[in-house]
């Protein structure tokens, strides 16, 4: 009989010990979750502000969306560059 009650007082501390560690592991992964709320809502936040930065720089940049010079005839003389590329200024 005393094995049967040592067998059911070590089964009873095992199990005590499960519940515990499942509770200490179950608020870990609600602090955790909690963290990637927290860190998800913050993309966003970033997401939208960049969002808003590439508006800003579209608009800056023009209608065509680049920030290659237009078409228009330039107030500068033509000049002609040599063979390695390079353009002297003649002025």
């Amino acid at each position: 009989m005393r094995e049967i009650r040592n067998m059911a007082a070590g089964m009873k501390d095992a199990v005590a010990a499960l519940k515990k560690d499942a509770a200490s592991a179950t608020g870990e992964f609600q602090s955790e979750l909690t963290r990637a709320k927290t860190n998800t809502e913050k993309f966003k936040s970033f997401t939208t502000d960049l969002k808003e930065a590439n508006q800003e720089v579209e608009a800056f940049l023009g209608e065509t969306g680049s920030n290659f010079p237009t078409s228009e005839a330039s107030p500068t003389p033509d000049a002609h560059a040599d063979r390695n590329g390079v353009t002297l200024n003649k002025g």
